[in-house]
């Protein structure tokens, strides 16, 4: 059991630190909130393993709601004080991160970039497929392979990403 939780911290953390950063914008909050999910994860009798990302999913998302919530709450009680701004170290990283993004997006074909981005938006299948040019049931097929690619060079090592690979359609 705590092999796995030590694994499942190894390989899943950072990613659910980027996602908690994408809720809450704020680099410290959103590892407390990773942080705070897998304590909970620990304390809690999951039945099922294998649940145990989607169930670290969705406690980073209600914890960041919350957190939401809270600022949301502190800025209606108190509208003159002003929320701290985050930190240099958090917004330099967020930086970095956002110019890796955007390099790594740079890397894949215009249609996979543009899908991509256009489902990153809350577009539907049907608005995807007018978009980028494909019928309608090929886009959960075409966002999956280009969501594969984008992972592969997001977390390859730099010197490696050259993108040559990654253009075919």
């Amino acid at each position: 059991m705590a092999e796995e939780w030590e694994r499942l911290y190894r390989e899943r953390f950072d990613r659910l630190v980027r996602e908690a950063h994408g809720l809450v914008h704020d680099r410290a909050m959103a590892e407390d909130l990773a942080q705070d999910a897998f304590v909970r994860l620990m304390e809690a009798r999951l039945r099922d393993q294998a649940q145990a990302w989607a169930w670290l999913r969705v406690v980073v998302r209600r914890r960041a709601v919350d957190e939401l919530r809270r600022r949301e709450a502190l800025a209606r009680a108190a509208p003159d004080v002003r929320t701290p701004a985050p930190s240099a170290e958090s917004e330099a990283l967020g930086e970095l991160e956002g110019a890796r993004v955007r390099k790594v997006l740079g890397l894949l074909s215009e249609r996979d970039r543009k899908a991509l981005w256009i489902r990153h938006l809350g577009a539907s299948y049907r608005d995807i497929a007018a978009a980028v040019g494909i019928p309608e049931n090929q886009v959960g097929v075409v966002l999956l392979r280009a969501m594969q690619k984008f992972r592969r060079a997001y977390s390859a090592p730099s010197d490696r990403e050259g993108g040559h690979e990654l253009q075919e359609d």
